[in-house]
């Protein structure tokens, strides 16, 4: 992939206007500092914050243009900038393969016959109970058998 250098020219400039507006180096005030010695010193820093910022710019202009549906993030590879000229990447990713549904009118389908019985249906009802009960406080009632107890005791 490539992007011009029509586009990556004005993404360094503003790369160095940010870092000049929030660098201060001995001997210039905040804000101060001239263009060459911030290139001078932080083009590295500069080219690292460019190419973060148009890659995943230009990769989903790029997936948008070729409508390809990718099944996860790129693999970045082969970056090559320089000041004045086009940011060049090469992105790997796999993509959703396209899905051609066939004529299935003639595909025969076999249909297993299922009998429910009332107690079946019965059971599964009691536990779709039980799993959405609530239990709340009764005091000064007997326990029946499905109830749930909790005791505090001490032993000596």
């Amino acid at each position: 992939m490539e992007v011009p250098a029509e586009r990556v020219e004005p993404k360094v400039e503003a790369a160095y206007r940010a870092l000049g507006e929030r660098v201060s180096l001995p001997g210039f005030r905040k804000g101060r500092v001239p263009r060459a010695l911030l290139e001078q010193r932080f083009r590295g820093q500069v080219r690292e914050d460019v190419i973060r910022a148009l890659i995943p710019e230009s990769y989903l202009e790029a997936l948008r243009e070729t409508h390809l549906e990718p099944l996860g993030d790129p693999r970045v590879e082969e970056v090559s900038f320089a000041e004045g000229e086009p940011l060049r990447y090469r992105a790997v990713v796999d993509v959703k393969p396209p899905l051609a549904v066939k004529d299935y009118s003639g595909v025969p389908v076999s249909r297993k016959e299922v009998t429910v019985t009332d107690e079946e249906v019965e059971a599964l009802l009691q536990q779709l109970r039980e799993r959405a009960a609530e239990y709340v406080p009764m005091e000064g009632w007997p326990a029946l058998k499905e109830d749930l107890v909790i005791l505090d005791y001490q032993g000596t």
